[in-house]
């Protein structure tokens, strides 16, 4: 997390923390690969691994495993005993993971929520996890990062020798919003409701093909459409105890196509404003 960011003066209206509901706890690491063996494919994800709510994943590369064991901040932080008992698992799959480590072991944080509701002031803008890039599914937010760096030069280009202040770099969180911030605020939707449930829901979800390969390939947006959500709510609806988180995400669409049709193409602190505190509900 950025600690620029979360020094910014308040009036800057940049927002300072994240919530641990948007926190995803991770730990990274890089073993060997003992026998230069790799999966096809060679990239798996584990979802509520040991039932642990969270996303873990292997990658296998000729000299080397890639690992990433990550937790919804929702249900606490990432404990050292979760990390041994995945790292053990993963080794009881791939006897090829040896003992050594190449580079990483370190613990983190990322964001795990839609891109904040202001990413500008005077002399400033955040991009990548400073400002809620991050998509566990898409590459860590890596491929969005540097479109989002794209949009922010583009920006400063147009600025010459001007004054960077927050009307001119307004351009830059505008057309990041537009080609890909709305696209993305779906995800953050459903997040919410995928917090809610245990690694027993999403076996129900894959059994009744309401998450399918469609919906968890997905590169720059995710493919929920009406039939998916008909689906997601028909079934829901049986399990009552999911109804209510469901109907949590729910009451959040009509926020969300307010929010999406009504971010200023020209910069006002007092539209801009406005606006991002309707985001912010989100």
């Amino acid at each position: 997390l950025s600690p620029i960011r979360k020094n910014l003066p308040s009036s800057f209206g940049i927002q300072k923390e994240i919530k641990d509901s948007d926190a995803f706890y991770v730990y990274r690491v890089y073993f060997e690969n003992t026998t230069g063996e790799k999966l096809n494919p060679p990239y798996s994800i584990h979802l509520f691994h040991n039932n642990r709510p969270g996303l873990d994943w292997f990658v296998t590369e000729k000299d080397r495993c890639d690992i990433l064991v990550g937790k919804f901040g929702s249900s606490g932080k990432l404990t050292q005993k979760e990390i041994d008992e995945s790292i053990e698992d993963f080794r009881k799959l791939y006897p090829f993971m040896g003992e050594k480590i190449i580079r990483g072991g370190q613990q983190g944080v990322i964001p795990l929520r839609s891109m904040l509701p202001l990413l500008v002031c005077d002399g400033y803008a955040a991009v990548g996890d400073s400002a809620g890039m991050t998509i566990p599914l898409n590459g860590c937010g890596i491929v969005l990062s540097m479109k989002a760096g794209r949009l922010l030069a583009d920006s400063v280009i147009d600025i010459g020798s001007g004054e960077i202040t927050a009307e001119a770099l307004w351009s830059y969180e505008y057309n990041y919003f537009q080609l890909h911030g709305k696209k993305l605020l779906i995800i953050a939707i459903f997040k919410k409701f995928f917090s809610y449930i245990s690694g027993k829901n999403v076996d129900f979800f894959l059994e009744k093909k309401i998450l399918t390969a469609k919906q968890l390939a997905f590169r720059t947006g995710l493919p929920i459409d009406k039939e998916f959500i008909t689906t997601v709510m028909k079934t829901c609806w049986r399990v009552w105890y999911l109804s209510f988180p469901l109907a949590d995400v729910l009451k959040d669409f009509p926020i969300m196509a307010v929010v999406c049709s009504s971010i200023p193409e020209k910069y006002s602190k007092e539209k801009v404003r406005k606006w991002a505190k309707k985001y912010g509900r989100l």
